[in-house]
């Protein structure tokens, strides 16, 4: 956990408990408003269980999916089936038991952070699940930057990051005030 991830932690779980105590009010009204609570709802949740359930690299990914739809940046997937093309991002869950859920345009992509392995290049990361089975690459239309990297220094000794390209491993390193 990062220094600033009680602050945030307390900060979502009071906003959760706040929206929660309005919703139990409109519980009976069926509207786009009392439906953007909920859904608000749900989005407060899943960033709290991205701060205590998910890995550091599941975390990076989720970081910068949620990045790069702030930015109307685009990611493309490939699986052994399914293959997407470059589309905006359009939903990031984090559900219980650290189940990440990524939309892009129609396809709902769904993995379990603790059964997979990352590696991490410039302009995508590849997911591999544990056994060897299965392998998820997500392809990012913006490469990671410096800005976005400097705040992820712990992926350096993550056990589940099986490689790390040197050009982040680089701009890690020089965040955290590493030797090469």
């Amino acid at each position: 956990m990062r220094e600033t991830d009680g602050r945030l932690l307390e900060s979502l779980e009071k906003i959760h408990r706040c929206l929660e105590t309005e919703m139990e009010k409109l519980k009976d009204i069926k509207a786009a408003p009392a439906d953007s609570l909920r859904e608000m709802a749900l989005e407060t949740r899943g960033l709290a269980r991205l701060l205590e359930e998910v890995s550091v690299s599941g975390r990076l990914v989720i970081e910068y999916a949620l990045e790069l739809r702030k930015r109307n940046g685009q990611i493309a997937v490939e699986t052994e089936a399914v293959r997407q093309d470059f589309c905006a991002v359009r939903q990031v869950r984090v559900e219980e038991f650290g189940i990440l859920r990524l939309t892009i345009a129609d396809l709902c992509l769904t993995w379990r952070d603790g059964g997979y392995n990352y590696l991490f290049y410039p302009d995508k990361v590849e997911m591999r699940s544990r056994d060897e089975k299965s392998v998820i690459k997500l392809f990012f239309s913006q490469p990671f930057d410096q800005r976005f990297l400097c705040g992820q220094s712990e992926v350096l000794t993550c056990p589940r990051v099986l490689y790390l390209h040197p050009e982040i491993d680089g701009a890690l390193r020089d965040c955290a005030g590493e030797p090469e």
